[in-house]
């Protein structure tokens, strides 16, 4: 991740603001710059509004080149041959992160409204790097004071080849025993100045939130779910007497449907409904209170 940048970012969004929900599998897009970006997340195509326009660095990626849906993120490193700020941005660099830019006027809007603690952000993902090249991921949870976005937790971690889409997991540290208001993700498939390399390429797919983290790590609960992938239903086993129901939305945060809880020790769901594609799951207690978090996958 570009130090200076993402520095910049932060110091430029002294004040709050927050857009919705991730499009976290990158299935829908939107027409600007004489390109296609990913909704809700902001990608270096913005900077084909200069002239002459530079390179375009995101790409909808389908086929084999996307891990579940219709789509992916292609995330290409480019040279900035029309570098409209070169005391903040670095030659050579690919990046997107949750926000966008706006022109006219000129500011950064960056994550999005979040209250959960996640135990981890998980991706799939594929890298080439050309030469020594270096991927790499940040996740920064916050919460406003009234001054400031205080950092309640926060995950970071380099990328390296990786030829065919894998599972990452990346663990959230917590530096306050309190809920963030706002939750910020950013991708960059060239992390390092001295490294980054024009032509390296990231794949990116189903970025999500799993797992939760007590404020009180006594009331956090482990659940194990198979078969994952499923086809017909799914089981919810490692339940205890405080769950009251199951919810279950996709991957865009559309809810799917509540299942109360009776039973305490496992819970079955008939999925054959679902269709293909990755699901959330989230148990709650009385009254609505989040004991874990977690995913799934559909195939047929």
């Amino acid at each position: 991740m570009k130090k200076a940048l993402v520095s910049f970012l932060f110091t430029w969004c002294c004040a709050f603001f927050s857009i919705a929900q991730p499009n976290g599998g990158f299935e829908d897009w939107i027409s600007g710059f004489n390109t296609e970006s990913p909704v809700s997340w902001q990608t270096l195509n913005f900077l084909q509004f200069t002239m002459p326009p530079n390179p375009v660095s995101a790409f909808k990626a389908g086929g084999i080149d996307k891990h579940s849906g219709n789509y992916a993120l292609k995330l290409k490193s480019i040279y900035l041959n029309n570098n409209p700020a070169p005391n903040i941005l670095d030659d050579t660099m690919g990046l997107t992160f949750t926000g966008y830019v706006n022109i006219a006027p000129t500011y950064y809007r960056y994550g999005f409204p979040y209250t959960g603690r996640p135990q981890h952000l998980d991706f799939w993902y594929k890298y080439l790097p050309v030469g020594a090249d270096e991927g790499g991921v940040r996740v920064v949870l916050t919460k406003w004071t009234g001054t400031k976005q205080d950092t309640v937790g926060f995950a970071e971690t380099e990328l390296f080849t990786n030829s065919f889409y894998s599972l990452y997991q990346l663990p959230i540290t917590y530096f306050k025993d309190e809920l963030p208001d706002t939750a910020a993700i950013f991708f960059a498939s060239s992390r390092h100045r001295d490294v980054a390399r024009n032509g390296t390429v990231l794949y990116l797919d189903d970025v999500v939130f799993t797992g939760w983290v007590g404020m009180d790590e006594k009331d956090a609960i482990s659940v194990n779910v198979y078969p994952n992938p499923a086809k017909e239903h799914i089981t919810l086993s490692g339940l205890d007497k405080r769950v009251k129901e199951i919810q279950i939305t996709d991957i865009a945060g559309k809810l799917i449907g509540t299942y109360p809880v009776s039973t305490h020790s496992a819970i079955e769901v008939n999925t054959s409904s679902f269709a293909e594609g990755t699901y959330l799951y989230t148990i709650l207690a009385e009254p609505g209170k989040v004991l874990s978090k977690g995913k799934f996958s559909i195939v047929r």
